[in-house]
């Protein structure tokens, strides 16, 4: 059984925006810009969205005081936590360890690490030079291919609830 709040995103949060070139071949493939003023990040995934991850043990819980707009998703299956997040390129350089896959053909800077009995995915989608989003899974016992596969399709719903800007 999973503990729920036990999870830690790699690198410090820093506030401010990077600049972005659409020329800059470094820069993050965002195919449409999304809004993300004023979401609410517990309305980012559904019940129907976390499924597959058992019953709810709760509701879904704001965790500002650990990442500004976030909401942690406490499920009997597991944890997941969406949230507004930093610049794409800043979470590239604080999290090293990740690589870039595409969640709808957006760049997205996935990272696993082990954290005790649990495997903690988080996939971050470029969404705005400014900012991204961040979906993080921890499943105890798993491994990372299942992580990573359980967690892309709820990247995608995340994803698809931010409107375009």
């Amino acid at each position: 059984m999973l503990s729920g709040c036990a999870y830690s995103i790699q690198g410090d949060a820093v506030p401010g925006p990077l600049p972005s070139s659409s020329t800059d071949p470094e820069a993050p493939k965002i195919p449409s810009t999304r809004k993300v003023a004023d979401v609410d990040p517990c309305t980012l995934l559904s019940k129907d969205d976390l499924k597959s991850l058992g019953a709810p043990k709760a509701d879904p819980q704001r965790q500002d005081q650990r990442i500004p707009q976030s909401c942690q998703f406490s499920m009997n299956g597991g944890t997941v936590v969406a949230a507004i997040y930093l610049p794409y390129a800043e979470t590239k350089k604080k999290q090293s360890l990740g690589r870039e896959v595409f969640v709808e053909k957006y760049s997205t800077w996935l990272t696993c690490t082990q954290q005790g009995p649990d495997m903690v995915c988080t996939a971050v989608v470029a969404v705005q030079p400014e900012k991204s989003l961040l979906v993080a899974l921890a499943l105890q016992g798993a491994s990372e291919d299942k992580v990573t596969a359980t967690l892309t399709p709820l990247a995608s719903a995340a994803l698809a609830r931010l409107p375009a800007a």
